[in-house]
């Protein structure tokens, strides 16, 4: 619902940049200071999804560096004043076959555990490090690794009181706390799920430690090859995506998303038909047979993913693209749902929708 509220604020701001192009530049400086603020409130609320989902259960093909810079924001909004925290991507490419979210909720542990070990003392730091290893067969039979080959490593290091030497044997048991020696106040279990979920990867994680010199946690993952394809909504693509003889079919139930689509795509001079359900978005296709469908998920009456298996023969060669405020992975529904072209996450922006819109329409020819 928020994304949903989100994508219509975004929406018309977008139309408001465009509206005062020639308007002052005091007026433009306001205008892209709400920009600014609704993309980093966007990325902040698409992380959160990201971190929370359980349920998306498919390992995919991820970038290492992305896994981490998006949760290294997530977790500084929960950092003290006192501790700082910094990234040094030295595996730039670094494919891992993983479920993003278990990576996440790894490595925010990490770093909440290093946030209470730290506790209140002036100028603590939390540092990061990915570099990939290429590790022969001693080298992985030492780190426990069951294969040689490559590997990611990702050392998580803070300078707080350091692990006593009779403790690091048991850091990663079930419901063992170290408050005896730190300030925190967890349930024992966070540092036990890292264990768990890297250990089902066919990685590892070790830790240096020394009482008063901080300490480190090196966790290897398998590379995986190939990488995910994904419209990256801020690269701001070059837009050559040609509308004018287009019939575009919006169904979305959120009036002012529906209507700011509208209002962009008429400036591209396509013809826009609206439906606010899928029920009406149904009688719409039967009778107009548009050129492409953007279609909303989730909607009452009848769901976009409803409208997709009721229609799936009949607009099998109608491409679409498909709209959600929640955090899903695109590839999914077009195993699924074959005409489905790209999946945007609300909110979006409206180059990388006439972007998309240029990738579907080539899909589709």
């Amino acid at each position: 619902d928020f994304n949903n509220l989100l994508a219509g604020f975004y929406g018309n701001i977008q139309l408001l940049e465009l509206s005062t192009a020639k308007e002052s530049e005091k007026s433009r400086k306001y205008v892209a200071k709400l920009k600014d603020i609704s993309n980093r409130a966007a990325e902040l609320v698409r992380r959160i999804l990201e971190f929370s989902r359980k349920d998306q259960g498919v390992a995919v093909n991820s970038s290492i560096g992305q896994i981490i810079r998006e949760s290294v924001e997530l977790a500084s909004h929960s950092l003290p004043k006192n501790v700082s925290i910094s990234f040094e991507n030295d595996a730039k490419g670094s494919i891992v076959q993983v479920e993003k979210a278990q990576i996440m909720q790894v490595l925010m542990n990490i770093m909440i555990n290093a946030r209470d070990a730290i506790g209140s003392r002036p100028d603590g730091h939390i540092n990061i490090v990915s570099k990939q290893r290429n590790l022969g067969k001693l080298a992985a039979d030492r780190l426990n690794l069951k294969t040689a080959g490559r590997y990611v490593e990702v050392s998580i290091s803070d300078d707080g009181p350091g692990i006593p030497k009779n403790l690091i044997d048991r850091v990663f048991d079930p419901f063992f706390s170290t408050k005896e020696w730190s300030d925190s106040k967890g349930t024992g279990i966070g540092l036990s799920i890292v264990y768990t979920v890297i250990h089902n990867y066919e990685g590892t994680v070790l830790i240096d430690s020394k009482k008063g010199q901080g300490t480190t946690f090196r966790i290897f993952l398998p590379c995986a090859d190939g990488a995910t394809t994904r419209i990256d909504d801020n690269a701001e693509p070059e837009v050559t995506v040609q509308l004018e003889d287009k019939t575009i079919l919006v169904i979305e139930d959120e009036e002012d998303v529906r209507e700011s689509l509208r209002d962009l795509l008429d400036r591209h001079g396509a013809r826009v038909l609206l439906a606010e359900d899928g029920r009406q978005g149904q009688t719409i296709i039967h009778e107009q047979s548009p050129d492409i469908i953007i279609l909303d998920l989730n909607m009452p009456m009848m769901s976009g993913e409803m409208l997709l298996s009721e229609m799936k023969e009949e607009i099998a060669h109608i491409p679409v693209m498909v709209m959600t405020g929640l955090s899903r992975d695109g590839y999914m529904m077009s195993v699924e749902f074959p005409m489905v072209k790209a999946v945007l996450q609300k909110p979006f922006n409206h180059r990388t929708l006439l972007h998309a819109l240029s990738l579907a329409f080539s899909a589709g020819d």
